[in-house]
């Protein structure tokens, strides 16, 4: 057999703890004689090793936020479902949507060409011209 030839195989363990094992019993064997059943370097060992731990931390990171979607859509659907339910009363509570748009409905209608008011031009913020009484001429009644 010449260097640069060997053979590979897939290695699926059943547990946790039988990687573990095989892992240990690599490494001893690499710490160990040289007439080792199998014999790698420690760069390489250190490599397998070191991969294997962000696999696991990419599949922890996965679950942990699936299970975080899962609870979510979860706590949503009861919501819901709590909102629908009477009260102690016998009522149930009746809400409508709001009649202006929502702050990220307003930045999507700004960004696609739509303007939406500052703050400072809205009709609430303007200020009545009350400048030489014109509405005291207007309703004045005249003897």
């Amino acid at each position: 057999m010449e260097k640069g030839d060997g053979k590979f195989a897939h290695v699926v363990f059943s547990s946790g703890k039988e990687r573990m094992r095989a892992w240990k019993a690599l490494r001893e064997d690499i710490a160990g004689s040289e007439e080792g059943i199998l014999q790698l370097d420690g760069e390489v060992t250190e490599a397998l090793v070191e991969k294997t731990g962000l696999l696991q931390h990419l599949e922890l990171c996965n679950e942990a936020m699936s299970a975080y979607a899962l609870t979510k859509v979860e706590a949503e659907r009861r919501a819901k479902q709590l909102a629908e339910q009477p009260d102690e009363d016998g009522f149930i509570t009746i809400t409508h949507g709001s009649s202006t748009p929502s702050f990220g409905a307003a930045n999507a209608t700004a960004s696609q060409g739509g303007q939406a008011r500052e703050g400072s031009k809205r009709n609430r913020n303007r200020k009545v011209d009350n400048r030489s009484g014109a509405e005291f001429r207007t309703f004045k009644i005249s003897m």
